[in-house]
């Protein structure tokens, strides 16, 4: 897709998709503040403002927040899952189920999306019938990682490759806990 957009410059074509995809991912946050301030009854606008601005400057500010315009999935990730959470809360439930799809596809980590929809759709379903498509949606992050799977696997790889590809930048895979007290050991 990067090479759609930069031609024969993909770096430049990720580093734009990710920059698209963080923009998207704020507007969706600010629009998901505005759907939960319209579900509380917050009618004061001076404070739904505030809290407009301080979802975006969060996301803005957030320490790690560097990495959501670099040439990673994690802008698209964010903007995929707000996407697929604002849906959910509006009972689009076909649009969630696409978005989940998707935010699974592209990052393993999308899959906790699953967690999220299943306590929207457990509270549809607490207030009468659940409509067909909302467990589809729980479980479309899934699907779009079985089919990341699936695709790498396609085209030969084992599925260990995404993590193997990164080996030579990163190191080895080491266990979190066992890297923080040789850090701390080590100081």
């Amino acid at each position: 897709p990067a090479g759609l957009v930069a031609g024969d410059r993909p770096e430049w074509g990720l580093v734009a998709v990710s920059h698209v995809a963080a923009l998207v991912a704020a507007a969706a946050m600010i629009a998901y503040v505005r759907q939960r301030r319209d579900d509380t009854g917050l009618t004061n606008p001076r404070e739904s403002l505030r809290m407009e601005r301080l979802v975006g400057l969060s996301l803005a500010l957030w320490p790690a927040g560097f990495v959501l315009v670099f040439a990673y999935a994690e802008s698209l990730l964010l903007a995929l899952t707000t996407l697929a959470a604002l849906a959910a809360r509006q009972r689009r439930w076909g649009t969630a189920a696409v978005l989940g799809l998707l935010a699974g596809a592209v990052r393993p980590t999308g899959m906790a999306l699953v967690f999220f929809l299943a306590v929207v759709v457990w509270g549809e379903r607490r207030r009468g019938a659940t409509p067909f498509l909302a467990p589809v949606a729980v479980l479309a992050p899934v699907l779009g990682f079985a089919l990341h799977l699936g695709s790498v696997w396609a085209w030969g790889s084992s599925w260990r490759s995404p993590v193997d590809v990164q080996q030579p930048l990163r190191g080895a895979v080491v266990d979190p806990f066992r890297r923080i007290a040789t850090g701390v050991a080590d100081l």
